[in-house]
């Protein structure tokens, strides 16, 4: 396994968002944690013009692909509502196109001095499993401690003919969901990482979960993967864009797409 997975990172630095300070953000305070255990390279990119988002957007991606970039980093600016639709998002632009990790910071993001605890929710899909092994890659190299968080969805509507088989059903996908965190954290165990796994097979609001879990016990990052379809794509994904926007850690995030 490469133990040097982040060698340059791309840090937009964005004019408006509203810092009186820039040097001092949450987000340069981390750059300084990542540049510390990584020995990476970091590159600015001023964004001088926020009033065309989805063409910044495409711009900013040939630049970054084009300098070997192994990390994004950016503010949101977690807008919602009219703003959003008018003016658009260029966080949530990249999270939805970019073929590279993004850092996200929102405005209520905290700064850490190291990066020693890391939250990674998790179906234990296919797809997760591949960002996983990216994530126990970066865990090694923050020397950081790796948390697998499942959290069991709100019941979709079911037919009135599958209604016996629901529970049954649903015991049998947490015992396979147990079988493969026993084997990921096995596999990250073989690679120096240490894991521990939570399951929160209480039905609840996924989103707010992993807020409320990573605000209690002081993770320093989430990271995600975020999977789109026709239907995601549009809304980003509802647990992805909530953690954006709410998390009071940095998120790192890659589209499952792109692995």
């Amino acid at each position: 396994m490469k133990t040097q997975s982040i060698k340059k990172i791309i840090w937009v630095a964005d004019f408006f968002g509203g810092k009186e300070n820039l040097i001092e953000s949450p987000t340069v305070q981390t750059l300084r944690t990542f540049v510390s255990a990584t020995k990476a390279i970091v590159k600015p990119f001023f964004i001088l013009n926020e009033n065309t988002p989805k063409m910044s957007v495409q711009n900013f991606l040939v630049h970054a692909e084009y300098e070997n970039a192994d990390l994004i980093v950016l503010n949101t600016h977690a807008r919602t509502g009219v703003p959003r639709l008018i003016r658009g998002s260029f966080a949530e632009g990249l999270v939805q196109h970019s073929k590279i990790p993004v850092l996200a910071f929102n405005p209520t993001t905290h700064s850490s001095e190291k990066i020693s605890k890391v939250l990674f929710p998790t179906n234990f899909a296919q797809p997760s499993r591949r960002g996983f092994e990216g994530i126990v890659r970066l865990c090694k190299q923050l020397g950081s401690k790796l948390w697998l968080y499942y959290k069991e969805p709100l019941p979709h509507a079911q037919p009135f003919p599958e209604l016996p088989n629901l529970f049954e059903n649903a015991e049998q996908e947490i015992l396979s969901q147990k079988k493969a965190a026993k084997a990921w954290s096995a596999w990250a165990k073989h690679h120096d990482v240490s894991t521990e796994t939570i399951f929160d097979d209480c039905p609840g609001d996924v989103g707010k979960s992993i807020l409320d879990f990573a605000k209690n016990q002081k993770m320093e990052l989430i990271a995600m993967v975020s999977q789109s379809n026709a239907l995601t794509t549009a809304v980003l994904g509802s647990v992805t864009r909530h953690t954006l926007r709410h998390a009071e850690c940095p998120v790192w995030i890659q589209h499952s797409s792109f692995y």
